[in-house]
Parts: structure tokens; sequence; C-alpha cells
């Protein structure tokens, strides 16, 4: 490998690794805003929201800059409809159906399911084999997390069983998405992959919205703040920054970063709900960054 591509290589790593952690602060304040919009709308309206909006956006914005040359293939556009059905559809009624049945810190620990679930779904699928360094960070960052669970006291019990359950669905069913989508994020620039999986969501609207009305008949303000917050940086932004980041780094890699966002919905807390910044948190948050970068640096050539 000449120097140039060495070079190239690590700046698309370090692009890469910037933009993963963008998404965590648009994930990881998205129960904070959701929980708002939770409060007047319904899961399944703003799931319909987001389809519409990140299809509007996202992919008018890959139609506009290219035109036709934005159509995939065929047999990418079968693949892409599967990623829609996989991280988009399903994967927001369900987190949306969670997160109004359990409580907000619940909505960012289950989520860091999706690292553990994403790497051993990376090895079935043979995308990454199975080193010590990743095992032991992820451990570690699991453990880290384990430590801001009990000791936060986050409620587990049957009450929220069903909410925690239907995000722990949503883990499985993002995780796969990662891996799925990784192959396709490098033959399409990110907005032209990321806009036809909001696009090849649309058509699954009726079918999931059913009833629910679109728009309330009482909206707060609060509500339509926190709205606005989820259509602009967890589904267009954290969505375009996700795929761009597949392109240059692993997908475990991708998903390890989201054991960050217990961390930022704790400092959400403090600044917006005057919740105290307890040293439990930050103890868990040096253990839990520590595993990330030890799974996520590469090994050293032998």
């Amino acid at each position: 490998m000449t120097d140039d591509a060495i070079d190239k290589t690590a700046a698309d790593r370090r692009q890469g690794i910037i933009a993963l952690i963008v998404v965590q602060f648009c994930f990881g304040l998205f129960p904070l805003f959701g929980k708002l919009t939770l409060d007047c709308f319904d899961p399944k309206a703003v799931a319909a929201w987001r389809m519409l909006f990140g299809a509007l956006v996202l992919g008018g914005y890959a139609f506009l800059r290219l035109g036709r040359a934005a159509i995939p293939s065929w047999p990418d556009l079968l693949r892409l409809q599967l990623c829609a059905l996989l991280g988009i559809s399903v994967n927001q009624v369900l987190y949306l159906e969670g997160l109004q049945k359990a409580p907000t810190v619940n909505a960012a620990l289950v989520m860091c399911l999706i690292p553990v679930l994403t790497l051993v779904v990376a090895i079935l699928f043979r995308q990454e084999k199975l080193e010590r360094n990743r095992v032991i960070g992820t451990l570690i960052a699991f453990v880290g997390l384990a430590y801001l669970v009990f000791r936060r006291g986050a409620s587990l019990d049957d009450a929220y069983l069903q909410g925690n359950l239907l995000m722990c669905a949503n883990a499985l069913s993002f995780s796969i998405y990662l891996v799925y989508s990784r192959p396709l994020s490098r033959r399409y620039p990110a907005y032209v992959m990321i806009g036809w999986v909001f696009v090849l969501s649309t058509w699954q609207i009726p079918i999931f919205l059913g009833d629910v009305p679109f728009i309330p008949e009482t909206v707060t303000s609060q509500a339509w703040l926190g709205l606005t917050f989820v259509l602009l940086f967890p589904t267009s932004l954290a969505y375009f920054l996700n795929v761009f980041a597949l392109a240059r780094v692993r997908a475990s890699t991708t998903a390890l970063f989201i054991f960050s966002q217990p961390i930022i919905a704790a400092i959400a807390a403090l600044l917006f709900l005057d919740e105290p910044l307890v040293a439990a948190t930050v103890y868990a948050g040096l253990v839990i960054f520590a595993g990330i970068w030890l799974a996520s640096a590469r090994p050293k050539a032998s």
C-alpha cells in the first residue's frame, strides 16, 4: 500500500469516527425530545412523520444532486427495501412504542445492546472475525453499562417489561440493518443510500398508521419542539452520518459508539431536567469510553 493510500485510509477513518460522535449526540438526546413529542403524538404518527420527512429531505437531495444517476440497480433496490424494513419502519415503530411504555433512561440503556448484537451478527454474516481486542473492549464497555444501570436504578420490573422488550427487538432490527447495509454503503454515496432507504419506507406508512391521526387535535408547543428535533437530528442528520461512517469503519465499531448514549442522556437530564450528575455516571462513562477505544483500535500488523 502506498503512502497516499495509507493517508487516505487514515483520513477516512478519522472522518468516520467524527461522524459517529455526532450521531451519538443526535441519538443520545432522542429519548429526551422523544418523550416531549409522545406527550401528544402517537408513536406510529411520529414514525410516519420521520419516514416522510426523511424521504423528502434525504431522497430529494439525492435526486437534486445526481438526477437519474441516483437510481440504484434493481438487485440493490431489493436490498435497500429490506434495509428500509429493518432500519426505518419496523425499527422506528418498535423504538417509539417502547419509549412510550418505558422510562427515558431505559431507552438509552437498552440501545446499548446494539454493539453486542451487531458484533454477533457481523461474525455470523462473516463480515468480521472474532478478534480478542474487540471482544474484550465490548465486554469492558458492557461492564460500564451494567454499573450505570444498577447505580442509576433503571426500572426493569414487570410494569416496563413490554416497553423494554419492544426496544430490545428494535436493537436487534437495527443491528441486522447495520451489518446488511454496509456493502451498499460502499457502493453508493451516503445521501443516495439513506435517501432510498427512507423513500422505500413510505409505502408502509398506511399499514403502520392505521386509524391513528397524523396530527392530533391538541398539540402543545413542547410537542412540536420535540418533533422538530426528532426530524432534524435523529432522523435526517444521524441516519446520513451513520451511512457515511459505515463506509469508513466496521459495522461493529459503528455500533460500539452507542455505549456513549447513556452518558449523553444523563448529561442532558442534568442540563434540562436538573437531575444531578452522580459519581456513578462519571465512573461508568470512563469505563464505557475505555471499552470503545480498545474495541475500535485497529490491530497491529504482525
